[in-house]
């Protein structure tokens, strides 16, 4: 039985003040055009079907056509909700869509929602675990001690009475501990939404969702799909992918990544004005640092007819490095740059979403400001 694994589609997502939708649109047209080519029984979603709990209208109609193309190429659809995502919508009009082969789980129960599909090696059961966290599971469980992430996990699993002699698959949006962060992902400080690995390691192939890097965490058979489209800068080395699982008699596995193309690529591009001006027009989404010691003060207007999705900026030079002992060959960041430090922990509290140039320029204002204050 062959499954397409995904996740992560946080569908009305910006980069910046852009809309990625048309991204979106397109990562989905590549995702069912796989779906057609390779014939899987089913496509697994592993939550943050969308950005917000409340999407917007756009988003919502992008979705229920990609999922109207799944189904019309004859393949169910499972998925789960995640973080970003409301249970209950997820789950609106379940029993419905049941009938056109989507199967959702938005909102955790005491036991695990299953899925029974066949081939001609038996049954294969697929469980569905949307994203929860320990209280929700204590609400469930009152009789049990929970108090960490892992504890919630455990119950759950234990409490759906798994025959792990059989085939198993589990879908699951949680974060596993080892899996490698790209810092668009919201969670928690520290470790404390942490679940283990051995909380879910007997299952025959865990289609995990919530990290954007497609990945696996300490089993070939634990693996984030990550995200098809590119969310933040931490992300722009990545290369996005759907995971193709083909399921064969019990302990029998193949695995295989499809690259998904981006339509406008997010990248960092370090440069002098000088290298700038000969740069060909991009429609990628840009971070772009200067390292002039004088730049022109145009620079930031050639820049935007070079890049017009021109989402972040700086100039870094000797004025503004703090590491003077820094290889510049290697890369042009700092320890500590207070507008890079701005701008980062404005994205982390406003979804990934950064500043306006405005707001740089205030910032920088009031820094200065500040600076002078303390040297008078």
């Amino acid at each position: 039985m062959k499954f397409i694994h995904t996740a992560d589609l946080h569908l009305g997502r910006s980069l910046g003040d852009i809309s990625l939708l048309e991204d979106q649109r397109d990562a989905l047209r590549q995702i069912t055009g796989y779906v057609r080519a390779y014939g899987p029984d089913a496509l697994l979603i592993s939550g943050d079907v969308y950005q917000k709990s409340s999407p917007q209208a756009d988003a919502m109609e992008l979705f229920d056509a990609f999922i109207n193309e799944i189904c019309s190429a004859g393949c169910k659809v499972i998925l789960i909700s995640g973080n970003h995502d409301s249970g209950q919508r997820i789950d609106y009009f379940g029993r419905l869509i049941e009938k056109s082969g989507v199967y959702a789980a938005g909102k955790a129960e005491k036991q695990l929602k299953r899925l029974e599909l066949r081939d001609e090696f038996g049954p294969i059961n697929v469980y569905m675990m949307p994203f929860v966290r320990p209280h929700n599971v204590r609400a469930l469980h009152p009789d049990k001690d929970i108090k960490t992430y892992t504890d919630a996990v455990n119950t759950l699993v234990e409490a759906s009475k798994i025959d792990f002699s059989r085939r198993n698959i589990l879908l699951s949006h949680q974060y596993i501990t080892g899996g490698e962060l790209s810092g668009s992902e919201d969670l928690s400080l520290g470790t404390l939404d942490n679940v283990d690995a051995e909380a879910i390691d007997r299952f025959d192939y865990v289609a995990l969702g919530h990290l954007h890097g497609a990945q696996k965490v300490a089993y070939d058979h634990i693996r984030y799909a990550g995200s098809p489209v590119k969310y933040s800068f931490g992300e722009s080395r990545q290369k996005k992918s759907v995971t193709l699982v083909e399921l064969r008699e019990k302990g029998n596995i193949s695995i295989t990544q499809l690259p998904i193309k981006p339509l406008r690529d997010v990248r960092r591009v370090y440069a002098t004005f000088e290298l700038l001006a000969s740069m060909p027009k991009s429609d990628d989404f840009i971070w772009l640092t200067i390292s002039d010691e004088l730049p022109p003060r145009d620079w930031y207007r050639r820049a935007e007819e070079i890049f017009p999705n021109l989402v972040r900026h700086d100039v870094v030079n000797s004025k503004t490095r703090q590491d003077r002992n820094h290889p510049e060959a290697r890369d042009f960041r700092v320890i500590f740059n207070p507008q890079e430090l701005f701008c980062e922990f404005y994205s982390s509290q406003n979804n990934g979403k950064a500043p306006t140039q405005a707001q740089i320029d205030l910032f920088d204002r009031i820094y200065k400001e500040a600076q002078t204050d303390e040297t008078a």
